[in-house]
């Protein structure tokens, strides 16, 4: 969980320097970056104190999105990744 807050923390860094910078290519990519940075913490929000977390870094995510969008166009949608998945032994 630690981890996907640094991570959102991260992409919420880069996303306000490239928008001071007008860089429209790096802002989408750390507002999506930061999209799923809050996917991940949300997936993993197992107690009420990583809920709100979730909650919130989803309201950051909404709410960078009108900022982005003010000073760019709109977002594409990051491109598709495959995710390997580790199975467990059974």
């Amino acid at each position: 969980m630690r981890e996907y807050a640094q991570a959102l923390a991260t992409s919420k860094a880069s996303l306000e320097e490239a928008l001071t910078k007008t860089d429209c290519k790096a802002a989408c990519e750390a507002f999506n970056a930061m999209g799923t940075a809050t996917e991940r913490l949300c997936y993993t929000a197992l107690t009420d104190d990583d809920q709100r977390q979730c909650k919130d870094a989803k309201d950051q995510h909404a709410s960078e999105r009108e900022r982005t969008e003010k000073s760019c166009e709109p977002c594409p949608p990051p491109a598709e990744k495959k995710h390997r998945r580790k199975h467990k032994k059974s």
